[in-house]
């Protein structure tokens, strides 16, 4: 996973999670920026009214291990409310949204899941009321990934929103691969200390040539012990699939984030051709779906998003997989009976 950093340029870009508390220089101009440490796991967002309820959540990520922010404890004395927000934010490594009916009508939720989406932190949403979010809220969901949790939480609403939490930190832990940096502008900068003085760079080139050495014998022994090689290895037609619906899954991913989806879901249909068992693919085809359903208030779109959930939940490997397809598949439920209630009630 990756966090967004803003240049003084005015270019935005992600780096890697492992560069927190770096300095690295942005792509664009080459000026050094520096990269925030991620202090706390979780940022508890949440309406007054469901404190108590949040307090609950709260006490169980961290009996999991994972560190909580939420305001009512965490903000000094006399600290100015609005920049202790902002910094717990973009010091946290997600945003869990309490969501209900007073979360959907409070500017500070709103405030706060916006500068989630600005920092580029991932949103996990608790919901505690069968409510529509409003437009505003809307914009930074997307289709809601939400759990569904009891007032008051029972022990199996609280491990599933732990679980959930746990698989979204390491998920964010793990490497990026989409970031490109000009090769003038390296990802880390070197400090002044590790300046090449002479006598490290004698030794940094005794060992170059050491390891030539070790090398240059190593090629001249497999040379001439190696049994004759026979014809070389060629990519089988199944791997050349694989590697085909990967390209065409990520092509998804991209025109999906783009706002594309007919096309986004073209490319992951492509992909399923070629590798059908991919869950990856059924859950963000079926994503695709519903958030063009939305948009076209669209029966047959719920219908596709649904059955690839389902789909994805057979084939999923992972548990967290199965979670997800789980929830897509219970917001498409709900979207379709939404749409028919309302067909219903049109003359």
């Amino acid at each position: 996973m990756a966090s967004t950093v803003n240049c003084t340029c005015g270019l935005r870009f992600d780096v890697p999670d492992s560069n927190c508390a770096t300095t690295v220089y942005c792509p664009g101009c080459g000026a050094p920026v520096k990269v925030r440490a991620t202090t706390y796991d979780i940022f508890v967002s949440h309406a007054t009214e469901d404190r108590a309820i949040a307090n609950l959540l709260c006490a169980a990520l961290e009996q999991r291990g994972l560190s909580c922010w939420i305001a009512a404890r965490d903000i000094p004395g006399g600290a100015k409310f609005p920049g202790q927000i902002v910094a717990a934010i973009e010091s946290s490594g997600l945003l869990l949204l309490v969501f209900s009916a007073a979360a959907n009508e409070s500017d500070h939720v709103l405030n706060e899941v916006a500068n989630a989406h600005r920092c580029g932190r991932p949103l996990l949403t608790v919901r505690l009321e069968d409510v529509r979010p409003s437009r505003d809220l809307a914009y930074f969901l997307g289709v809601p990934n939400w759990i569904d949790v009891a007032s008051p939480p029972t022990k199996e609403n609280l491990h599933r929103v732990s679980e959930s939490a746990q698989w979204l930190i390491r998920q964010r832990r793990g490497p990026v691969d989409s970031l490109h940096l000009p090769s003038k502008s390296p990802i880390n900068a070197s400090p002044a200390s590790d300046a090449l003085t002479p006598r490290r760079a004698w030794f940094l080139g005794a060992a170059c040539l050491a390891m030539a050495c070790v090398g240059l014998f190593a090629l001249l022994w497999t040379s001439t012990s190696r049994k004759p090689a026979g014809h070389p290895a060629t990519p089988t037609a199944e791997d050349r699939a694989a590697q085909r619906a990967m390209v065409l899954f990520d092509q998804g991913v991209k025109l999906a984030n783009e706002g594309d989806l007919d096309n986004a879901i073209k490319s992951f249909t492509d992909s399923l051709n070629l590798d059908p068992a991919s869950a990856d693919a059924l859950l963000n085809r079926s994503r695709a779906y519903l958030v063009r359903g939305e948009g076209n208030n669209d029966r047959n779109d719920f219908l596709c998003g649904l059955n690839d959930a389902e789909q994805a939940s057979k084939c999923s490997r992972h548990p967290r997989q199965r979670l997800f397809a789980q929830n897509f598949a219970e917001q498409a439920r709900s979207l379709i009976i939404e749409f028919d209630s309302r067909s219903q009630a049109d003359p």
